[in-house]
């Protein structure tokens, strides 16, 4: 018996109140039972319809004399969601560290985006670097704690987590032990709950691949949910954690799946706003949800460097795509939003039990 769908450790999206149907499909010479239930033939398959009316439910394939189980979670959301995430961060707390500013808003990066959480309601998620070599020997050690309850207060649409160590090397984690990943991370969140308060428990790690270890030591660190990119390179997966073809269509189709091996939940980038050109945004956007429809969450996503002038890939535009990105999502449905709001610490026992 061969279960084509679903994939254990699938996470189905409950928006208002909605019961998400969960397609079964298994290939076997013999009859399928799934939960008892008969499954029909078709197409070559065994195939049956449930609807997920609890958090969690483990449906039992049997054909044959054999049997085999697949776990599945549903999360309860009022409205479709948008989260813009900024990865690669670390010269405006720099800056901020090197001024005596009355606020941490005085910093131009972090004033533009108290802009548009004014404006539009934004929430942001900025993913952050331990040190900045390429423009001094600043470190996190460096950022002042006498902002701290400024970003407590501000937690409700502003939150950091880690990234990697530093811009450079490019792929800094791709076979990177245990060790290695569990020192970088543990430090970057230390120091976001000295001089900030709470790190999140989300994040997207630089260049998006590591090892099974990494993940492990991720986990250790607090961390239960990866973004990646989950792109494709002529036709396979990319950016993605290493993801199989399988994963990364689940992560795709249902934007959650959590990793029956370690515990680690993931999900997709859907645009990187500072590729392409400006104008081509919203049509990219377009064909995204043409391909992927009636998804619950959707995470753009930009990275600091870009909206300064002395980067070599500068973009004047920079506050333009972010309001592209932002006007698209709102005109389309979803509602800023945290990846929390949908991986609640309240919902059952699907994050495990956090730091």
């Amino acid at each position: 018996m061969i279960i084509k769908e679903p994939l254990s450790g699938t996470i189905y999206a409950a928006v208002a109140g909605e019961t998400p149907m969960v397609y079964c499909r298994a290939v076997s010479e013999a009859p399928v039972t799934i939960n008892g239930m008969p499954a029909a033939a078709s197409d070559g398959a065994w195939v049956l319809e449930i609807p997920l009316t609890v958090p969690h439910l483990t449906l039992t394939f049997a054909s044959g004399g054999e049997s085999r189980d697949v776990e599945l979670w549903r999360v309860d959301i009022l409205h479709r969601m948008f989260r813009l995430s900024v990865d690669d961060n670390v010269r405006f707390l720099q800056d901020i560290a090197e001024h005596d500013y009355r606020s941490v808003f005085e910093n131009p990066y972090l004033a533009m985006y108290r802009r548009l959480h004014e404006k539009y309601g934004l929430k942001v998620h900025m993913n952050i670097y331990w040190e900045s070599p390429e423009y001094g020997d600043f470190t996190l050690l460096d950022m002042p704690d006498r902002y701290r309850q400024e970003w407590l207060d501000n937690r409700d649409w502003l939150r950091l987590s880690f990234h990697a160590n530093a811009d450079k090397p490019n792929w800094p984690y791709i076979d990177a032990g245990y060790a290695q990943v569990h020192r970088d991370c543990s430090r970057v969140m230390a120091q976001i709950e000295r001089f900030a308060g709470r790190a999140g428990y989300v994040t997207t790690l630089h260049f998006a691949e590591t090892t099974v270890d990494g993940i492990r030591a991720l986990y250790d660190c607090g961390i239960r949910a990866l973004l990646g990119d989950f792109a494709e390179n002529d036709g396979k997966p990319c950016l993605c954690y290493s993801a199989t073809q399988e994963q990364f269509d689940a992560v795709r189709r249902h934007c959650f799946w959590k990793d029956p091996k370690t515990g680690m939940i993931f999900f997709p980038c859907d645009v990187v706003l500072n590729c392409g050109r400006l104008e081509d945004i919203p049509s990219g956007l377009d064909a995204f949800e043409a391909r992927y429809p009636n998804r619950p969450f959707m995470d753009i996503l930009i990275h600091e460097q870009y909206f300064y002038p002395d980067y070599c890939g500068y973009l004047p535009d920079y506050a333009d795509r972010l309001e592209a990105g932002v006007q698209w999502c709102l005109e389309h449905g979803y509602r800023p939003g945290f990846v929390e709001e949908i991986l609640r610490e309240d919902q059952p026992p699907i994050l495990g039990t956090l730091c």
